[in-house]
């Protein structure tokens, strides 16, 4: 039985292209910075506050797979496919 707090491998690659987007950052190269524990892309171009959000977010699992699961996020990420 598949676990539900796993984010499909769509799901993220439709996540780092929105983030990439926001951020004006390649989302290959997105990937990899945060892969190797690098947040220079995300943390250049957004407030102290929302560094801390996203880090509480990264590091809970669970916060992140209810992120994922919301109406809306589900609604944005089946229009950009």
């Amino acid at each position: 039985m598949a676990n539900s707090n796993n984010i499909t491998p769509a799901q993220l690659n439709l996540l780092l292209k929105m983030a990439g987007k926001q951020l004006n950052v390649d989302p290959n190269t997105l990937r990899q910075q945060l892969e190797n524990g690098d947040l220079s892309s995300v943390n250049a171009n957004i407030s102290t506050q929302m560094q801390q959000q996203i880090n509480d977010v990264l590091s809970n699992p669970q916060k992140l797979q209810q992120i994922v699961s919301q109406t809306d996020l589900q609604q944005l990420l089946k229009n950009m496919r």
